[in-house]
């Protein structure tokens, strides 16, 4: 709900658009303008915009990703992202950058993830249709998972640093 409000407000900004998504407010039912007009009532506009600026990249950031791995899809991959990433553009939701996993995991430990869990189409095969051949996944298609390293190691106590 609270994401379609924030995507809603993104849309009554100029263009250019994080994510143009005309359809999730709609989706959100009574409650959606009932809660549009609380967070118009009780947040300064100044805050409203970021948060709402920041939702619609948080939701934009994975499609993203998926859209920048299809850059290195064999034939057939390439042919099956392209039918979703126009259906994705038609819905105002276009896939704008593409990242190889390589490249998502440089990004994710420049901005301080620890382990990192690359889940694709060849993990899926092995964990979910082992011995079968015939099943085809798109290429395009990852999960990432990171972890964010602790502040300390566990067990340790942390160092309590004078005001």
């Amino acid at each position: 709900m609270l994401t379609a409000a924030a995507r809603a407000l993104h849309r009554e900004e100029p263009q250019p658009w994080v994510i143009g998504d005309y359809l999730a407010f709609g989706l959100a039912g009574p409650e959606g303008p009932a809660l549009l007009g609380r967070l118009r009532a009780e947040v300064p506009r100044p805050y409203l915009l970021a948060f709402s600026r920041w939702v619609c990249v948080r939701a934009r950031f994975p499609e993203d990703v998926v859209a920048h791995a299809a850059a290195a899809l064999t034939s057939n991959d390439a042919q099956i992202t392209a039918t979703f990433a126009g259906l994705a553009a038609k819905m105002g939701e276009p896939f704008i950058s593409r990242f190889l996993p390589a490249e998502m995991a440089q990004l994710l430990r420049r901005h301080g993830f620890g382990e990192i869990t690359d889940f694709g189409p060849d993990e899926a095969r092995a964990a979910y249709f082992a011995g079968r051949p015939d099943v085809e996944i798109a290429g395009a298609q990852r999960l990432i998972a990171a972890t964010v390293p602790p502040a300390c190691p566990p067990g340790e106590a942390s160092v309590s640093r004078p005001a």
